[in-house]
């Protein structure tokens, strides 16, 4: 199986949460692991400068264990018309001040595993929304 993996999955130190082990039972797994470059840039950034044990670290996990797939212009066409249906349905992502700028790299990570047609792995409510979002679009536009 192919499984799209968010930056919300993917945990930088080890907890005794279920997220936790799932993460680690897909790194495990003999599933292909696939990222785009906006997860990537998320993760990377997201690891506390000082540590640059645990930031080569991902480097090295990212280029062994994962493939990194292409945001292409289908997958922002794809993402422009997810926004569009979610905004015509009052439905908003994220809430705080990164709400904008998270929402649309949500939806990005969404359509990157549509468009590959894999599974996805995350730990975000908004996925759920987004997933029946395109239940209802792929519905009504065949």
């Amino acid at each position: 199986m192919t499984v799209f993996l968010d930056s919300s999955i993917i945990f930088y130190k080890k907890q005794d949460t279920a997220k936790y082990k799932e993460f680690e039972d897909l790194i495990k797994s003999d599933n292909i692991l696939i990222i785009n470059s906006l997860v990537r840039l998320e993760v990377l950034q997201g690891i506390n400068y000082k540590d640059a044990n645990l930031h080569k670290k991902f480097i090295k996990l990212f280029g062994d264990r994962f493939e990194i797939k292409e945001i292409n212009r289908d997958i922002y066409e794809m993402a422009i018309r997810i926004d569009r249906v979610l905004k015509s349905k009052g439905i908003t992502l994220k809430k705080g001040k990164t709400k904008d700028v998270a929402g649309v790299i949500d939806i990005i990570n969404f359509c990157t595993s549509k468009y590959y047609q894999c599974e996805m792995a995350h730990n975000d409510k908004d996925f759920d929304k987004l997933d029946k979002c395109y239940q209802d679009f792929k519905a009504s536009h065949g």
